[in-house]
């Protein structure tokens, strides 16, 4: 009842507002802005749901500790963390969730980064994200966990990043989402949570997979993808199966849970194909594309700086992006202001 009152108040203010203002905002925002200045227990009960977002990354020696990409990534990562997301669910219930950045890292096999080092390549050290709040993914100890099903899954590079955080994300007892972002992946919204907030409307909410969908309709061109005959999963039941392309995706706790399961029990196949299908093959299992893509959100060739003055554009998504000059120059080309994070080059 009190929650009900509340939400009362807060569209009676939104009307009263809204006949007493010449301003342009929308009803809608109002309520928002009301809604948040709300004591949780009348947003709908208890603190925020967290909701992870994992910067996958590799560090190196080599890496530049004054200015890269996967520095500038994590310091755009950093600067949302705590974040509040507060929407309408499709029962009509006010939700808030809250950012919890974290960075799952695998570290230089030959010559592993100590803790501090990868503060100062990743220019952690004034940000939020404290070391409890790094992941340290190992190749090895997901071949443990899952077994030889990891070799084909992890992919041509045999990354453990993404494993990682899909097994951390099935073993949370907190979080019931994640997104994974790679470094080379650029948004030029204002910050990441504007790219967040477009799959919390009620369609989006409880949908288990976000990610760009890379399935092809035509069979015979699907089979031409080079990981195709790698998909073991894929292969079996109806045959159907389902690609994504993955630099940044947004898995359910539920689903997460499904792909690990089925590693551990012994299929397999190029994780690009083997989430999404596990997804496809599960009557509870439901999945979006993400519609903020560019032109210039590819596989290869790497995004060169001459490409950005001219095709850049707000609230869109590129990649690859391996040069932090091309990076600052996109988020300069596509932004009214200054850009900010070019002063991560100087700490």
């Amino acid at each position: 009842m009190k929650r009900s009152r509340a939400l009362a108040l807060a569209v009676a203010l939104v009307a009263a507002t809204t006949l007493a203002s010449a301003s342009h905002r929308s009803a809608a925002d109002l309520t928002s802005r009301l809604v948040d200045s709300l004591p949780l227990s009348a947003r709908g009960g208890g603190d925020p749901v967290p909701e992870a977002v994992l910067l996958a990354v590799h560090v190196r020696q080599s890496t530049n500790d004054t200015d890269s990409v996967e520095r500038l990534a994590a310091r755009a990562i950093a600067d949302v963390d705590g974040r509040g997301l507060t929407f309408a669910t499709r029962d009509g219930d006010v939700e808030r969730r809250v950012v919890d950045a974290r960075v799952v890292f695998e570290n230089d096999a030959s010559a592993p980064l100590t803790f501090a080092r990868l503060n100062d390549v990743l220019g952690l050290r004034e940000s939020k994200i404290t070391p409890e709040k790094l992941v340290e993914a190992s190749r090895a100890a997901e071949r443990a966990h899952v077994g030889a099903s990891f070799d084909v899954f992890s992919g041509v590079y045999g990354a453990a990043v993404k494993t990682t955080a899909l097994r951390w994300l099935s073993q949370s007892a907190t979080h019931e989402n994640a997104w994974v972002i790679e470094p080379d992946v650029a948004w030029t919204g204002e910050d990441w949570v504007s790219l967040f907030e477009r799959y919390y409307d009620d369609g989006a909410v409880d949908v288990d997979l976000v990610t760009v969908n890379a399935t092809i309709g035509d069979a015979k061109k699907m089979a031409k993808w080079p990981h195709y005959g790698s998909c073991e999963f894929c292969r079996e039941g109806d045959g159907v199966w389902q690609r994504a392309f993955l630099p940044v995706f947004r898995v359910s706790k539920r689903l997460a849970t499904a792909v690990i399961d089925a590693l551990k029990n012994g299929t397999t196949g190029h994780h690009e194909a083997f989430i999404p299908t596990v997804c496809s093959r599960a009557e509870w299992c439901t999945w979006v594309t993400i519609k903020e893509t560019s032109a210039w959100f590819r596989y290869r060739p790497v995004l060169a700086e001459a490409e950005v003055g001219e095709n850049g554009a707000r609230d869109k998504l590129y990649h690859p992006i391996k040069d932090p000059v091309v990076y600052r120059a996109l988020r300069n080309a596509t932004s009214d202001e200054k850009d900010s994070l070019a002063i991560a080059a100087t700490k």
